[in-house]
């Protein structure tokens, strides 16, 4: 016995003929439905059916006169809307004037069975001005197709104020297997949800570059800092704007502040590289106002969380939805930014969306403090003077001796320690990051602690038990450490940054390393530092103060950033590591000790000279006069 299968095509219905029908036809036929297409004249259904045949579809080999209406088992032509009977759904392109078009959807409308779902491909027109108020059916909704310069399309569907809600999720799947997504709009913005965030931040890109950036500098933040899969021009082709209208003046390093468009003034001892004019421009300043139209459209109920945050992902390929980047940013940025340019512009968009301003109320920041438009696990210890906040995989450790510029005295030597030693133990942290509470990283050593010690003894005892135990343990940390420079750094505090694997400056920091104006010696400032550049040799001698800028061109600083992003780039930086392989990563930073570990013989050789300093009078003379100055400098 022979068993004959056949297989049974679903059915969808094409309303129109032209390039718009075309394409939908081509996608529909490519995911495996029987498309039926129809139009006003064999002559214009001939055409639609040549352009087909000519494209990318199954039947690109059929060639010869078309005058049936089956053309294939996967595509009949007809002019007739009663085709249309037993289709599943039909996409509504006819294209034709808005009030030819409203009569032909009604006509669609008319000729279709109870189950059939209508969706009116919509381009500038809205879906109102398409449906007759004679036709109020629950099957009607519109349909917007975003298409990225990437191939992506996304089906944007529009909730026809009383779409049934079983039309609208038939649709949708349909969207999901043709398309590959969707989003549910309800409201018609008449340009798309889509189009319209990519628009605000396209105009914001073309506002900086006005100010002088160049687009290299922007399409780094876009690819590396917020790890886009594209840069700005694809932002701006994708939205349909041009940058033509760009004129740019002086450039940003040259005299001008840049407050205009989110540039921050811009650290004129530094070269204007590519790299780190990127991290002079504020990401809250380039997606602030797209950020704020998604909050108001969650907040009115016009598109669901779920929605606002996989629109951008899908549409462009983002690696997060912008919900989620405005979480990774910190909300209390991104509304800063937003007053700082509504102060300037007066432009309504910049007017904070008040979903953003009651989170901000209730203290939800974002990643930062565990909620925001999201929920994140974040968790928080204390060992002594220092504060370890868990933040799934990677976790910022906080000296909190703010009153005292967190100066380094035993307690939080220890703390470090045993902060360290558990981040180094969590299997869910990757990368660790250290900074300082206030104003201060760290003032260094606390010279008040050393003006108690009696001696060499009361100095060894206190590098055995305290410093050399964390100076080991970060020579050997097993895990990425990224030292968050957030003010000044001197004498230890600056020492500390030198055994990070990258250290964050915010612009105004100032480093110093004045040990030999105290009458001690910088263990690791001799070492690791002069490794790094000899350079550091005058600071080390002078115990001169030197800027973020001076730091950075002497090796001990990798990154440059404006304060306020000194913690998005934190959040940036761990993104960027957790994409990577573990594995990876971890046998990186194991092969980085190895390369490292030559040096410990001259650190010890170090650490043993400023014990053996401590013991003379000079030491306890220069401290006493250094704690003088200091009370005289700070009423």
């Amino acid at each position: 016995m022979v068993l004959l299968v056949v297989r049974v095509m679903r059915k969808l219905g094409i309303s129109g003929t032209g390039e718009n029908a075309s394409r939908i036809a081509a996608s529909c036929m490519k995911a495996g439905f029987q498309v039926i297409i129809c139009g006003k004249s064999w002559k214009d259904l001939r055409a639609c059916a040549s352009l087909l045949l000519k494209g990318d579809s199954p039947f690109e080999n059929m060639s010869g006169k078309i005058d049936t209406q089956r053309i294939s088992d996967g595509l009949i032509l007809s002019t007739e809307a009663a085709a249309f009977a037993d289709v599943e759904a039909v996409f509504e392109a006819s294209g034709f004037s808005v009030p030819e078009r409203r009569q032909w959807v009604e006509r669609v409308v008319r000729s279709t069975g109870a189950d059939t779902v209508v969706a009116v491909a919509l381009g500038s027109d809205r879906l109102n001005e398409l449906v007759g108020s004679g036709l109020d059916s629950p099957r009607i909704m519109g349909v917007r197709f975003f298409r990225s310069s990437h191939g992506r399309t996304v089906a944007e569907i529009v909730d026809g104020n009383g779409t049934d809600g079983a039309a609208l999720k038939k649709i949708a799947t349909l969207a999901d297997s043709i398309w590959g997504g969707h989003i549910t709009a309800r409201i018609d913005s008449g340009e798309g949800i889509i189009q319209s965030m990519g628009r605000m931040i396209a105009m914001e890109t073309l506002a900086i570059m006005r100010d002088g950036v160049p687009q290299e500098v922007l399409d780094r933040v876009f690819r590396t800092r917020l790890g886009f899969p594209h840069g700005s021009g694809d932002i701006m082709e994708c939205s349909n704007t041009s940058p033509d209208s760009v004129h740019s003046g002086k450039p940003a390093w040259h005299g001008h502040d840049g407050t205009a468009h989110g540039v921050a003034g811009w650290n004129r001892e530094l070269p204007p590289t590519t790299e780190l004019l990127s991290y002079m421009v504020n990401p809250a300043r380039l997606l602030g106002s797209s950020i704020n139209m998604a909050a108001g459209l969650v907040r009115t109920g016009s598109l669901s969380l779920e929605d606002a945050e996989r629109a951008m992902v899908m549409a462009l390929g983002w690696p997060a939805g912008i919900l989620s980047m405005a979480d990774r940013i910190g909300l209390d940025s991104i509304a800063a930014e937003l007053k700082r340019m509504h102060d300037q512009t007066g432009d309504t968009c910049y007017i904070l969306d008040p979903l953003i301003e009651g989170m901000l109320k209730e203290g939800k920041t974002g990643e930062m403090c565990g909620e925001g438009f999201f929920s994140y696990p974040v968790t928080h210890s204390e060992f002594g003077s220092v504060k370890l906040d868990r933040m799934g995989n990677h976790c910022l450790i906080s000296m909190t001796r703010e009153r005292k510029l967190n100066s380094l005295d035993a307690g939080t030597w220890k703390g470090l320690k045993l902060a360290l030693e558990a981040a180094q133990q969590d299997p869910d942290i990757l990368t660790v990051f250290i900074t300082g509470s206030g104003r201060a990283f760290s003032a260094g050593d606390d010279i008040d602690m050393m003006l108690q010690w009696q001696g060499s003894a009361d100095a060894a005892e206190w590098m055995n038990n305290y410093a050399r135990p964390l100076l080991d343990l970060l020579k050997t940390y097993s895990k990425p450490l990224v030292m968050l420079v957030n003010g000044l750094a001197y004498g230890g505090g600056c020492e500390l940054t030198m055994l990070a694997d990258i250290v964050v400056a915010a612009d105004d920091a100032l480093f110093a390393l004045p040990e030999d104006t105290i009458g001690a010696v910088p263990p690791v400032g001799t070492t690791y530092g002069m490794i790094v550049n000899r350079r550091i040799a005058r600071y080390l001698f002078t115990g001169e103060e030197f800027s973020a800028g001076e730091a950075m061109r002497l090796g001990l600083v990798d990154i440059v950033v404006p304060r306020a992003q000194v913690f998005m780039v934190m959040k940036e930086l761990a993104h960027s590591i957790s994409r990577n392989s573990r594995a990876s990563v971890l046998e990186t930073k194991r092969l980085i000790n190895m390369s490292t570990a030559q040096l410990e013989t001259l650190g010890r050789a170090g650490e043993d000279a400023l014990v053996s300093l401590a013991s003379s009078a000079a030491f306890r003379n220069s401290m006493q006069k250094f704690v003088s100055k200091r009370r005289r400098e700070d009423p």
